[in-house]
């Protein structure tokens, strides 16, 4: 019975491990967009939602940049939920 305990207990350590690696992998691909989203100064959230112009600069607000964030926070919140 011991070994089948130690068994699931290295089952539930992996499991942790891999959950863990699987977060670090993600936060690496979300901080960069949070950066790119905070650098620019001139940049409206609402703009960005919208995928409107920037009203100050006139250049087109960075969608990739926020659809990546988005796609990376989903998966994020997907690897601690399941």
């Amino acid at each position: 019975n011991t070994e089948s305990d130690e068994l699931i207990l290295q089952i539930s350590k992996l499991k942790r491990e891999n959950a863990e690696l699987r977060s670090k992998a993600l936060l690496a691909e979300v901080v960069p967009s949070i950066k790119a989203l905070t650098n620019n100064s001139t940049l409206v959230l609402s703009d960005v939602k919208n995928g409107d112009d920037d009203q100050v600069t006139g250049q087109k607000s960075p969608n990739m940049d926020h659809i990546g964030l988005r796609n990376a926070m989903d998966a994020l919140y997907v690897s601690f939920v399941f």
